[in-house]
């Protein structure tokens, strides 16, 4: 059994337990009206993955309702108490009316519930993973707040008064993560260091609480993928889960490729007509920060639903160390797509649940390649091979363009 069978089952329980995965809400003030009376509490929200809106703060009363057009902030729309309904005991805003815009933020103000608290919807009950912060802190169960016998609700103890904090809730679901609370965005990469922290416990605690865990177990591979096999993990093994690093992730949504190569020390130059997520990964190796840049293209189109390349740059050499090569290779070849890229085609395991359910094995390929100094590895599933090589080959055209 090999180390990155190992480092996979924990980079999946770290892209689960990860911040910004799935953002069903978010609550903040509007910088306008932020905080112009005790009494109001101002929430700025939009749709979820399911088209719903949700305050997640819950409201003892709404005073007011308005749209923003998210593509032109001037353009709002004031709401009538007749165009929408609040259910208290979901944080569910429904509208009745039509809406002329696309993508749109929903302000809402009103007077919160007392004591404060947050509907957690869709909360995964498979994980003991909720993080609540206060002021800079990891807040404290039955101190700070506590949680609801239905088990979805956040209730902060009765003096906390939310508007006058920086707070922030994450929570696991059933698809990844969801989050709410204001924080400012210049302070967001304290929020990444307090959340790895508690990723790095939470993992930690899921490790030692399992009897067994998934293991390929070599077949008739490379024709043929591995079988799966449910077994102890030996002290050897459950020591190299626990070695895995857990990343601090600084996510960099606006960043240009001339801020990212500056704060990086390393040419982050990348073409952005595509959509992606971006973020800057840093761990430390052997008693060094490594610090790389992660970026994941969203390669939605009209023949799939939607799916992304993984691309990770950096000024090491991901092959440098055997232990980060795919033990169950199916095949390899050199690519010339602009410059010299190894193709590596191999079997990997997908989990989708901590709880038991058995992985799927699929296969996977991944691609590397060096442009002047700084490495490139990317990855995606073999079936969007076609596209993501040509995504590549973009990327290094693009980068002979700007040198």
């Amino acid at each position: 059994m090999k180390n990155h069978i190992l480092k996979t089952v924990a980079f999946i329980c770290m892209l689960l337990l990860s911040t910004g995965s799935v953002f069903l809400s978010c609550v903040t003030a509007a910088p306008e009206k932020r905080r112009t009376s005790d009494a109001i509490a101002v929430v700025n929200t939009g749709k979820d993955d399911e088209g719903k809106i949700f305050s997640g703060w819950v409201y003892q009363h709404i005073s007011s309702v308005m749209l923003i057009d998210d593509s032109d902030r001037s353009r709002k729309i004031e709401l009538s108490s007749e165009q929408w309904r609040y259910n208290q005991s979901t944080s569910e805003l429904e509208l009745h009316l039509s809406i002329p815009f696309d993508d749109y933020i929903v302000h809402m103000e009103g007077e919160p519930l007392h004591p404060q608290q947050c509907v957690l919807h869709g909360i995964a009950t498979t994980m003991d993973d909720l993080l609540v912060i206060l002021d800079g802190r990891l807040a404290i169960e039955d101190y700070d707040y506590r949680i609801s016998e239905s088990g979805d609700r956040v209730v902060f103890r009765d003096d906390i008064d939310l508007r006058k904090h920086d707070w922030f809730i994450r929570y696991a679901t059933q698809t990844g993560a969801a989050s709410m609370g204001e924080w400012k965005p210049d302070d967001r990469d304290r929020l990444a260091y307090i959340e790895a922290e508690h990723s790095r416990r939470v993992l930690d605690a899921w490790y030692d609480s399992q009897d067994e865990f998934w293991f390929f177990e070599a077949g008739d591979w490379p024709e043929e993928p591995p079988t799966i096999i449910r077994r102890a993990a030996t002290k050897q093994e459950l020591e190299a889960f626990k070695a895995w690093p857990m990343p601090v992730i600084k996510f960099r949504p606006d960043s240009s490729n001339k801020e990212l190569s500056k704060e990086l020390g390393f040419d982050a130059s990348l073409p952005d007509r595509y959509s992606a997520t971006k973020c800057i990964e840093e761990y430390a190796k052997n008693g060094k920060l490594v610090r790389t840049l992660c970026v994941r293209y969203d390669l939605a189109s009209e023949n799939h639903e939607g799916y992304g390349l993984e691309i990770v740059l950096s000024t090491g050499d991901p092959n440098s160390d055997a232990e980060e090569s795919p033990e169950y290779v199916i095949d390899k070849a050199e690519l010339d797509i602009g410059l010299r890229v190894e193709r590596t085609r191999w079997w990997g395991m997908r989990m989708t649940s901590f709880e038991g359910e058995k992985p799927t094995v699929v296969r996977m390929t991944s691609w590397s390649w060096k442009d002047g100094t700084v490495y490139f590895s990317a990855m995606a599933d073999e079936s969007e091979e076609e596209a993501c090589q040509k995504l590549i080959s973009d990327i290094i055209t693009f980068r002979k363009e700007v040198q």
